[in-house]
């Protein structure tokens, strides 16, 4: 389970330079979102059992390229969006909605989970089609602001 995180470490430095050097930072969020999606429907995919040890790393491997450019990209947007005095309050109201969503999404994963279940069969299909809507909502949200930013020309598109 260390993998996405050596990943990520490794990626934020570099994605975070490379966005600072050439900008684009809105394309990245999709790119990122769109690798998610891939994470999710990998493992949707993926045949149960002992035997997929190893093909289970490669989600892994996208999921850490995921969080890499996902962490690297979000955070610098937030001085440009909003304005540096109430900058702390919406730092604040992103934490707050992250913890709301680490609270609820567990609890409605594990109804899913259960749901779905059996003595003899335990299945994740259902908490995997969940994360990949939310993955949607979040692409959404991404096209939101890129055209609310005025697409290419925008200020969260620049250096």
């Amino acid at each position: 389970m260390m993998i996405p995180y050596i990943i990520t470490g490794i990626l934020c430095p570099i994605v975070g330079w490379l966005t600072d050097k050439f900008g684009k930072r809105l394309h990245l969020l999709f790119v990122a979102i769109i690798i998610l999606m891939i994470f999710f429907i990998f493992f949707y995919i993926l045949p149960e059992g002992p035997h997929n040890t190893i093909i289970a790393v490669i989600p892994l491997v996208l999921f850490g390229v995921f969080n890499g450019i996902f962490e690297s990209t979000i955070w610098p947007l937030y001085p440009v969006i909003i304005e540096e005095r109430v900058l702390g309050i919406g730092l604040a109201g992103t934490s707050i909605m992250n913890n709301i969503l680490m609270a609820i999404v567990p609890q409605i994963n594990g109804y899913l989970h259960d749901k779905e279940s059996t003595k003899t069969h335990d299945d994740y299909q259902l908490v995997l089609l969940f994360m990949l809507f939310l993955a949607c909502g979040g692409m959404f949200l991404v096209l939101w602001l890129y055209i609310e930013d005025g697409g290419k020309r925008g200020i969260l598109s620049q250096k």
